[in-house]
């Protein structure tokens, strides 16, 4: 009996679930809800009543009497709309999301608003079923009697609960239908709109076409489109204007202004068309509001939330509702500013459109604008095409350098590389040289020992001691380990220098040491100074500099190379039977005026020095004097880069004939950010 029972409520829950999910029409589904509800409950009338969290308000959506007789005394209208205020949020009863039994409506824990609506129905003995989606309370179905008292059950709460669960899965995909429709229609509405406005090159036209599709799709009676005047913050000129009484844009001009006549194709109108708005007439937090450039939504001109200077300008103007949009164009605002000669709640759809068609319109807008400016430009063919050569001159130094410096990066991880690989088994060397040493002194020293205490030395040793010359051995084996001692440090040493070279791809600033710099770029440069280049080093006293130390290096490399060409000019090596010299100083420059101190780095050759009709062009890029194929001209130019602008720095040069050239780099200590 008892799985017969079961089985018939299941089956039961099944048709009404399958009742409830049939239609997706809002209006359809409530009447349905409240309908399978009533007749599975055996209720004399039910109603539904949904909840809107976000307005505070409850609103009877369907009202159902199984018994005809009692249709009259179901008094509760459909869409019928009160307001709950909080009281919604201090329902306990709601929080358990649970059927529960109202027996006296007087007393029971609900709001004013739902007691009212249930006593205006006649109904007690009342089951109040909440439907709740995903932790959202949606509303409350209200099963009862009319005349009789009644006790609900526990398997008809059960059922009733089930009921609501699927009744809340039901509206809720129905609301997301009807917004998706809704969505729908206003889309369709703003692409045909989009497509209008694109059509005209004539912005006018566009504004006109604008205004005239946004009256019908927002429901106002009059629509602006107003610009900042240029002598005043808060005075806006009204362009164009839409009224609902006539359906046509109209075009304010500065002459109608002036005569003052009256706008003789518009009829009488509630709100009074005008073409100028002074915000300075409305309070100032609501001229904040509108030149805050947010959409400004105002339901009431009249509420308590509106200064009373601003109400008092709506109520003269006779608006009751506001709504407006900010515009934007290039650097400057218009405004959509729709209005209502009565208080209105502007919906959400309402919003989002005004908005969306403010978007278009600045869109609309920059395209006119741009089309103006390039029929101005196409008048102005020869400056752009000088500017075009001048860009793409621009663009080959440019490029030019990015790859002299992509080849001096390249460079300094081919060195960190080798020197990475030289110096693990040079470390290895170095290492073990002093145990060797040790072990070869002792070994010594055991030999030494057996010569003089083992005198009888047999002949087969005495022929082998003779053989390899153990004397020499004795005082030459000691100094070919010091030999390779030195070695091992010169080693090092290179390996040490070819890893501060190697940081001509580092990024960023660091302090470091302008000799280690200097030496490194010697080092690499070491197979083109011996033996017929002779460097002279007079170090100064320097301190750490805050620089880029891979650009650095490659300013001391560039120097240096083009230094040893100079050299190499006056007499290629080996044909000069007189060495060149190159000579680096360096030094402090103070200034006792500030603490801008800095570093000066002097690099001098024997050249023959920088002919005066070139020396203008040494830091223009790809200017050379070399044969073609022995320069790119790029070398100065990048270095002046790197000391001028990259560091702040200053680099110049000293020239003649008799003594050669010298560049000069002055470097700040800390650098400029």
């Amino acid at each position: 009996m008892k799985d017969s029972y079961f089985a018939d409520q299941v089956h039961l829950l099944h048709q009404i679930t399958c009742r409830i999910h049939t239609s997706l029409d809002e209006h359809e589904l409530h009447q349905t809800i409240a309908q399978e509800l009533c007749c599975a409950l055996e209720g004399d009338c039910a109603e539904l009543i949904l909840y809107d969290l976000n307005t505070q308000t409850v609103v009877v959506a369907a009202a159902f009497c199984r018994i005809q007789a009692d249709q009259e005394i179901l008094k509760a209208p459909v869409g019928l709309t009160l307001h709950l205020g909080l009281e919604l949020e201090q329902q306990s009863a709601r929080n358990c999301h649970n059927p529960w039994i109202v027996q006296d409506v007087a007393v029971a824990q609900i709001s004013e608003a739902e007691r009212l609506l249930l006593q205006t129905a006649g109904m007690h003995s009342l089951l109040m079923i909440p439907i709740v989606h995903q932790n959202r309370l949606l509303g409350t179905a209200c099963v009862g009697q009319t005349i009789s008292c009644r006790l609900w059950t526990a398997d008809e709460m059960h059922l009733a609960k089930l009921v609501a669960e699927q009744a809340a899965i039901a509206l809720d995909h129905a609301r997301r239908y009807s917004e998706s429709q809704h969505q729908a229609q206003r889309e369709q509405v703003l692409n045909h709109l989009a497509q209008r406005i694109r059509k005209s090159l004539d912005l006018d036209i566009t504004i006109n076409t604008t205004l005239a599709e946004l009256l019908s799709l927002i429901k106002a009676t009059l629509i602006y489109f107003a610009v900042p005047a240029s002598q005043s913050s808060t005075l806006l000129q009204v362009t164009h204007h839409v009224e609902i009484n006539n359906g046509l844009s109209q075009h304010l001009s500065c002459q109608l202004k002036q005569l003052g006549q009256p706008n003789s194709s518009r009829q009488e109108a509630v709100i009074a068309v005008e073409t100028e708005i002074e915000l300075r007439a409305y309070g100032a937090t609501f001229q904040q509001r509108v030149l805050s450039q947010d959409i400004v939504v105002v339901a009431n001109t009249k509420s308590d939330d509106i200064d009373r200077q601003s109400q008092a300008t709506f109520q003269q103007r006779h608006v009751g509702a506001w709504l407006s949009a900010p515009v934007w164009y290039q650097e400057r605002l218009g405004y959509l500013i729709a209005l209502k000669p009565e208080p209105c709640n502007w919906t959400k759809d309402e919003q989002t459109a005004l908005e969306a068609v403010a978007n278009q319109l600045a869109i609309a807008i920059s395209h006119r604008q741009f089309y103006a400016q390039t029929q101005k430009q196409a008048q102005q063919s020869r400056t752009q095409a000088e500017q075009l050569a001048q860009t793409l001159k621009q663009l080959y130094e440019t490029q030019s350098q990015l790859i002299q410096s992509e080849k001096m990066s390249s460079l300094g991880q081919m060195v960190a590389g080798i020197a990475h690989e030289v110096n693990n088994p040079i470390n290895f060397i170095y290492g073990n040289i002093p145990f060797v040493t040790q072990y070869t002194e002792q070994l010594l020293t055991l030999i030494n020992l057996y010569q003089v205490h083992c005198l009888d030395t047999p002949n087969e040793v005495a022929e082998f001691a003779a053989v390899v010359d153990l004397a020499f051995i004795q005082s030459d084996l000691l100094n070919i380990l010091g030999s390779m001692q030195t070695g091992a440090d010169r080693v090092r040493q290179i390996v040490l220098t070819l890893r501060n070279f190697s940081r001509l791809d580092e990024a960023e600033k660091k302090l470091v040491d302008v000799h280690e710099g200097l030496e490194a770029a010697l080092l690499l440069l070491n197979h083109r100074l011996r033996p017929h280049i002779q460097v002279v080093r007079h170090y100064g006293d320097l301190p750490r500099i805050d620089s880029y130390p891979g650009q650095l290096n490659q300013v001391f490399l560039n120097l240096l190379s083009n230094a040893i060409d100079a050299v190499n000019s006056v007499a290629p090596a080996p044909l000069s039977s007189t060495p060149g010299q190159i000579t680096i100083n360096t030094c402090m420059v103070l200034n006792p005026a500030s603490s801008n101190n800095r570093v000066q780095i002097r690099i001098q050759d024997t050249g023959m020095g920088i002919p005066l009709q070139d020396q203008s062009k040494v830091f223009d890029p790809f200017f050379t004097t070399k044969p073609v194929g022995s320069g790119t001209g790029l070398g100065l130019s990048i270095s002046y880069r790197i000391v001028v602008h990259k560091h702040q720095g200053n680099l110049w040069f000293e020239t003649n004939s008799s003594s050669g050239t010298e560049f000069i780099i002055e470097l700040p200590i800390v650098r400029n950010q």
